[in-house]
């Protein structure tokens, strides 16, 4: 009994680890993808690095300027004799004022700035987003391909021995046997074909989204 406990245990863990893995390789959906291309495509984060760059901007044409604030000492001596002599200083602020002939123009390009950063963003924002949505269809094309390739696959294996047990009980010609032989030899390397065409567009799709996929 002693020695059955661990065994269980360690049965346990495999299944658990089993479990876990086969939830860490579930495919990523069409949305999650988008998100992780997004997130990693160089020209995507430059655009919208640039357009909050020109956000800010704008956000200090929108400003009103501050006023300045200006400190003066020294000292004073008396023209006419030696005793009223002694420090002053002396304060003052200024208001600049933000004329309307000024600050128009200023906010209107700043705004014009925006408006063209984030129509690039919005650009490479959709030309990724279809990229991936390309790629991502052509994999699920690929696999109902390799699916019905499969499945014809089996279908003509079965016929061939069918056709193996008739012709070794003299039930069917040779030629027949050939022909079925033929048919699951190219099925075969349709689906091989298949398999390599599923890769491909993985490989393709993992080049856009730019990250590993399961």
């Amino acid at each position: 009994m002693n020695r059955l406990v661990p065994a269980l245990i360690f049965a346990v863990c495999i299944l658990f680890a089993g479990g876990v893995s086969a939830q860490a390789q579930k495919p990523l959906s069409l949305n999650e993808l988008i998100g992780i291309a997004l997130e990693s495509s160089p020209q995507v984060l430059a655009a919208r690095d640039q357009s909050k760059v020109i956000r800010g901007q704008l956000s200090s044409a929108r400003a009103i300027p501050n006023p300045e604030f200006e400190l003066n000492t020294g000292q004073q001596r008396s023209v006419t004799g030696p005793l009223t002599t002694g420090n002053v200083s002396s304060w003052s602020v200024t208001q600049p004022l933000d004329m309307p002939y000024t600050r128009y123009p200023r906010v209107n390009a700043a705004e014009a700035n925006l408006r063209a950063a984030e129509a690039t963003r919005v650009a490479f924002e959709i030309e990724m987003i279809s990229r991936v949505q390309q790629r991502f269809y052509e994999l699920m094309r690929r696999e109902a391909e390799l699916k019905a390739a499969e499945e014809d696959l089996g279908l003509t294996k079965q016929i061939r021995d069918r056709m193996q047990i008739r012709y070794d009980v003299g039930e069917t010609a040779r030629f027949e046997l050939i022909r079925a032989q033929t048919e699951f030899l190219n099925a075969q390397i349709n689906t091989e074909s298949s398999k390599l065409r599923v890769e491909q567009a993985k490989g393709q799709l993992r080049q856009v989204v730019g990250h590993n996929l399961p």
